[in-house]
């Protein structure tokens, strides 16, 4: 946890030092776009319906 913590915080430094903060929505966008990607190609892999093996 504190790993991604970390690197989260170091890119978010980098992009406001370099790029300001206007590039904050953008790579919210590119996040997000990431997050939907992958959702949408792997809906069908989990929470199949019907009954559960335990």
């Amino acid at each position: 946890m504190t790993e991604n913590a970390t690197a989260g915080g170091l890119f978010g430094g980098l992009l406001l030092d370099r790029a300001g903060v206007i590039s904050f929505p953008w790579a919210l966008l590119v996040l997000s776009l990431i997050a939907f990607a992958t959702v949408w190609i792997n809906r069908h892999n989990s929470f199949k319906p019907g009954r559960r093996v335990h």
